[in-house]
This record gives C-alpha cells, structure tokens and sequence, in this order.
C-alpha cells in the first residue's frame, strides 16, 4: 500500500479528524490541530490549526476555518461530521475562546454558532468529538466527559446517554441502521443496539496497570492499579480460585484495596491484609482487609483547583511512590522531600530537603493558549523514584522526574547528590533500584521520550553512586527503558522492562538479550520477583512468568466454546472503587505446570510483568534461553520462543524436553499436552487431560516431587545450576 501526503502544516500540526460525504467520496473535510506537550506542560492551539475542506478525494484542499460565522482568533482542536443525510449539513465542534457547536446547511460555505454550553467543551484537547446521525438529519452527538445526544440540529443537547463509562472519544454508527452502534471511552469499547438506550458489558482485555506489587500470604497475591478502573489483588494461584468461581462470590478472591487508578500499592511485610494505595492528588489510603477499614492517610492534603507548580507547598506526581524500608515499621513516599512515618501513617516526618531540580521553567501553568488545564499529570519536578535499601535501613536512593538522583546513608540526615554524568537534564528517573545483593550498589533506569529522546538510559553503581556506569549493550537504540532491577538471589542478574519488552542480563548489564520470548510487543513498565519460602522435597532456584499481553490464554466457560480471555481484565469501568476486572469463570485454563503453589520447590521465584497472566516454569535462573549452545540449540530456543505450534509440538513439551523433563510425570509437560489437545479442538481430551491431573493433596506433592527432580535440577548438570542460582554466586557454569 501507498500513502501520499496531501495536506500538511508544520512539525507541530497534525491531522486530527476526518469526514467524507457519505453520497459522493470525493468531498472530504479534514481538521488540523496544534498541539505540543513536554513532561510539564501541554499546549493546544497556535496557528497551525485550521478546518479544511476537498472536492478532488484529497488531492488538493481549500482551507475554510476563517470562513462567515467560524470563530475568530487562536483555534484550538476541532472535530468535524458531514451528514449521511444532507451532504449539505456539516457539524464542527470546536476549540476557541468563543468556540462551541457550530454547524454549516451549505457544505461548509457558511456556519452559525448553534451552542456554546461548557459541557460540550471542557478539556477540548481530550474531546472535542462530534458526530451526525446515519438517519436522522437533526439528530447529533457530542462526545465529552458525557455522552451528549441534540434531536434539533445542534441547538439543545438536553439529551445525555449514559454508557457503562465516561471520557468519551469515539462513536461509530451503522450506516443502514442508526440503532447500532459501538461507542469508544476511557474503559473501553462498548455496543448498543438501541441507539444508546442500553450497552454492552465493557469486558475488553485492556486492564492498564501503572506498577505491581506481590503480599506475604501464601500463596502471595498480586496487586496493581487500574487506569480508570480502581485498584485489584488476586491470588496467584488463580486456578484454584477459578475453579471454585461458579459457587463463590467475586470479592471473594478478588477485591480491591484503596487508593485509586494512578498509584503504587505497597502491602504491609509484617500483614498481609494492611494495604498502602495512593492515587493522583496526593490520596494515600490505609486499608485492612480483615474488617474492611480504610483511612486516609495521606501526607499533605492536596486539591486541584487551577494552581501552578510553583505556588504548591508540596507538589505531588500523578503517580508517586511509596515503598517500605527494610525495618517494616518504616514506610516512605514522597513529593518534592521524602517523607517518612513510623506508625501507619498516623503521622509523617520530612527527611530530606528538596531533592529535585526545580527548574522554575518546569513549574509554571500548563494548557493553553486557549485552554489552561492543571489536572495533575503536569506536576512536575517530584521525587518519582525511592529505593529502600534491603540490606541497610539507613540506605535510601532516590531520583526525580527531572534528572537528579540523590542517596543518603545515615537514614535521612544527609544527603549527596550522584546524578550520572551524561543523563539529559530533564530525563525522567523511573526506577532506582537498590542491590538486594550489596548495599552500595544500585541500578538506575530513565527515559527521555516526552523530550523526542526515545534512546534506553540504564546505569549502575557499586560505590554507593560515586561513579556509576552505563549499561545498555545489546539494548535496541530506540527502545527507551522504563525499570531495571537485579535477582533477589543472584548478583548481577539483571530485567529491564522497555517500550518493547523485557531483556535479561546474566553479567551485571554489560550484555542484554531479549528475554520477551512469546511476548506481544508491549511496554513492560514494572515488574517484581517474589520468593517462595516453603520447603520442599527438592529446591532449586526457578522463573515463573508473568505475561504482558493475552496470546494463547483461554477460557472455558460452562460448556461455551474457548475463547481467547486475559488473567486481568477491567470491568464495567465506573469510578465506584469496586473491583473491576478478572471476571472469569470456573474452568479457566491456560499453559501452567498446575502443581499447587504450596507444593513449589524451595526458592522459587516468579517473575511478575504487566497485567496479564501466562506462566513459564521449571526454568532455572542460570539457564540462559536464548544462548547458543552448539548445533542443537536453536531448535531449543526456537520451540521455547514460539508458544503454540498448531498440528505439531506444544512449545511447553519442547521445553521441558530441552529439560529433560518431557515424561509422562511430569504436570508441567502433562497440562502443555492437554492445551495442545484443545488448540486441536479436542475438549474430550481436555476433560481427560484435566481429570488426570485431578490429584489428592498427597499425589499432588508426590508428582510435584518428581516434577523438580525430572526437571531441571534432574540431571547433574542441572542440580549444579540449581545449587549455583539458589546460593547466588558466580558466573554461569561452562554450557548453561
């Protein structure tokens, strides 16, 4: 296919919307819009914005924004609808200081200002939507926070449809018939077949999650913030849970925590049932799920009513951290200072001065020139980063979204600032993470994009930041790094979370390999290790994966047929704080060894990346899955790689033949066979494969047993890896 540019501005001006004349394809109408936005601040409207009109299919275009009635002056983003009814009859909504509905009866010749109501135009840079109807020549709608519906041409919109969420961005209507329609908001998709009267669940697979977080029950739970869509923690062992979700009630293993759709979640060491939740704002909640108890708890109480940066006492992150020291009793967060508290939140102890760059250039309004918007995600020049040393309470690094990074190693009483020589100015340090394995080291990891700087900035200290190396070989030059962090267990085992997806290093990050495997291409932001304690038969050091993305997990619900189905999936998507999302039923499958969590060899590790469940087990940390290892390797990796093979070998069997653990025996082999045989579309062999599988606790631990010994830790080669991961040290064996 090719593409030929016909209509063009300026590097700051681009297509934003588009209609053509349902009776004759040659008639388009096209809006251009102005827009700029930095890591504080945003700008919509200037010059380059304007309506714009062809009769040639595109080819050539006349411009028409000054057109009689259009509004004078700086024109801001526009939205444009030509009616399938009357070609005559075009709608624009648009941004200016006398903006509004407008609408032409002259193809665009002409246009009069049909309503102005703020509702149909607050935060026009999000909105700024319009659409006519596929029947009805007076029928409109207006798409903003609200759904907006007028049945007089555009003068009144008395009519507010109400859909199952709110920011509004996109309607398609059926062209033979106007009581059909999917309509697209912040929650997700949604489809009426009664123009609007009623709608569909939004149950989409598109659940977006800021960070991750892992409790101490056993078997641990997983927690993240939703955008839009509340905060969730669920088991981890999910098919135990599943399995039991016909009779059991949905709070009952799924439930939500506090805070809100932006922020970290920190789950008390000490309790399992205290949760930490923060939010845009500066909310932060304390919730017990043993009584239901939520509190706030929140430093410095923060309402946004149209202030600068400037003028704020403490300036608070969209999304800002809070994480626990090692002393348990200790937990921090933080704004422009570090803030700290001994007793739940009860109260809080500044710790240090401000530890940002606080250039004033990055503290003023933003929005504008028409439109001034201070919602929060441009509060600029906070500490967006805290790293709790594991080893040393007195440890803490921390860095900010304006490029300075500092540590203290007296607990707060001083700091000094070890900001990395060559990090752009206003790079946004995203994750410093402190050495679980050495006091004085760290892994730092930024990113510049919002600056037009997509390169990957990952940097590393072992001298408590006096000098600090950068570490990005084997990283692509354009795939920018959002987190990094070291193996629990392993020093100098590395993940890096990218725009891309994930990458492992085994030497201390002077090489990466792309560790994505069967990853979509997805932005992996955050991720954490979790390590099993209980004892076992055998132990051995393992990953467990957890995946970005959707590919090859299904569903099977009380006898419908598989469907493709996420571990998290956002729900109704109203701002009720109830847990939205993961509404599976029994019977849920995917690709899992299913031996029971309690039965998993000592020092375990699971690996959890992004919203989305699909698990990789009986893979040794010293195991390298993509080295080459002679001739026959890269039929190994290849197999490992490629999930599902349709007619052929199941990627898990291959796996664990690459193991030496495709036996009979073995669960994680076993359930690889039973999905193959439903990717075959044989359910009867699932149901065989499931019964199978069916165990007594005591055959459970037996075949779990057996498992970790015909595994990876089966030969003596393999137990060496396992010993050599399990206690840490060294480089990896000759052949791993």
């Amino acid at each position: 296919m090719h593409w030929k540019k016909t209509l063009y501005r300026d590097d700051r001006t681009a297509a934003v919307d588009i209609s053509i004349d349902a009776s004759n394809p040659n008639v388009l109408f096209a809006a251009l819009w102005e827009a700029y936005r930095t890591p504080w601040s945003m700008s919509s409207g200037g010059p380059g914005s304007g309506l714009f009109k062809s009769t040639d299919a595109g080819e050539t275009w006349t411009e028409i924004t000054r057109n009689p009635g259009l509004p004078k002056g700086v024109i801001g983003k526009i939205g444009v609808s030509v009616s399938p009814v009357d070609p005559n009859r075009v709608f624009a909504v648009i941004e200016a200081a006398s903006g509004g509905v407008f609408r032409s009866d002259d193809a665009g010749a002409t246009w009069k200002l049909l309503n102005e109501e703020r509702k149909l135009r607050q935060r026009a840079f999000y909105y700024s939507h319009v659409i006519a109807d596929a029947k009805l020549k007076d029928r409109v709608y207006v798409l903003n926070v609200s759904f907006f519906r007028s049945d007089d041409g555009g003068v009144r919109f008395d009519s507010t449809i109400t859909v199952p969420h709110g920011d509004n961005h996109d309607l398609w209507i059926a062209p033979n018939d106007n009581q059909r329609m999917i309509e697209a908001n912040d929650g997700g998709g949604t489809i009426s077949v009664n123009a609007g009267r009623t709608w569909t669940e939004e149950d989409f697979p598109t659940a977006q999650l800021y960070h991750v977080a892992v409790t101490s029950d056993f078997p641990y739970h997983v927690c993240g913030a939703q955008q839009d869509n509340s905060t969730l923690c669920l088991p981890s062992n999910d098919w135990s849970n599943l399995r039991g979700a016909r009779t059991r009630k949905l709070g009952d293993w799924m439930y939500d925590i506090g805070g809100g759709e932006s922020g970290y979640i920190a789950p008390d060491p000490r309790n399992p049932n205290i949760f930490y939740a923060g939010s845009q704002g500066a909310l932060l909640t304390r919730y017990d799920r043993s009584n239901g108890q939520i509190r706030d708890v929140q430093v410095y109480p923060r309402f946004f009513s149209g202030e600068p940066a400037s003028v704020l006492p403490e300036r608070w992150q969209w999304t800002y951290p809070i994480v626990f020291s090692k002393d348990p009793s200790i937990l921090y967060t933080s704004s422009q200072h570090l803030w700290r508290t001994t007793d739940q939140g009860q109260t809080w102890q500044r710790i240090s001065p401000d530890l940002t760059r606080a250039d004033s250039a990055t503290l003023g309004e933003s929005g504008g020139p028409i439109t001034h918007d201070m919602n929060g995600p441009e509060i600029y020049a906070t500490i967006f980063t805290i790293g709790a040393s594991p080893l040393d309470v007195n440890v803490i690094w921390t860095g900010s979204d304006d490029g300075l990074a500092y540590v203290t190693r007296d607990g707060g009483k001083s700091w000094a600032n070890i900001t990395p020589s060559g990090l752009p100015k206003f790079a946004r340090i995203s994750v410093i993470d402190a050495s679980p394995n050495d006091a004085g080291s760290a892994y730092l990891a930024a990113k510049n994009y919002q600056n037009d700087d997509r390169a990957p900035y990952v940097y590393r200290t072992h001298d408590y930041g006096k000098t600090w190396t950068k570490i990005i070989g084997g990283i692509r030059g354009d795939d920018f790094v959002h987190a990094v962090r070291e193996d629990p267990k392993r020093r100098g085992l590395l993940y890096a979370g990218t725009e891309h997806g994930i990458y492992v290093s085994w030497d201390d990050g002077n090489n990466w390999r792309s560790l994505s495997l069967n990853l979509p291409d997805v932005q992996v932001s955050e991720f954490g290790a979790h390590r099993y304690s209980r004892r076992v038969r055998q132990g051995g050091a393992h990953v467990q994966w957890r995946r970005c993305g959707t590919p090859r997990q299904r569903e099977r619900t009380h006898g419908s047929a598989a469907r493709q189905r996420p571990a998290y999936r956002d729900g109704t998507g109203r701002h009720n704080h109830q847990p939205n999302g993961l509404r599976e039923r029994a019977g849920w499958t995917s690709r899992r060894c299913r031996r029971r969590s309690a039965q998993r060899p000592r020092g375990t590790e699971s690996l959890c990346v992004g919203p989305s469940v699909c698990r990789r087990d009986d893979l040794p940390l010293s195991h390298p899955l993509e080295r080459e290892r002679g001739a026959g390797a890269a039929g190994r990796t290849g197999a490992i790689s490629r999930p599902h093979h349709r007619g052929g070998e199941h990627a898990d069997t291959a796996s664990c033949r690459a193991h030496g653990s495709a036996t009979q025996g073995s669960d994680h082999c076993g359930f690889a066979a039973a999905v193959r045989a439903r990717d075959a579309n044989s359910r009867q062999a699932v149901g065989r494969e499931r019964r199978r599988h069916a165990h007594s606790p005591s055959q459970e631990r037996h075949r779990g047993a057996r498992c970790s010994r015909r595994g990876a830790g089966g030969s003596r080669l393999g137990k060496r890896r396992d010993r050599q991961a399990h206690h840490g040290g060294g480089k990896p064996l000759p052949g791993s």
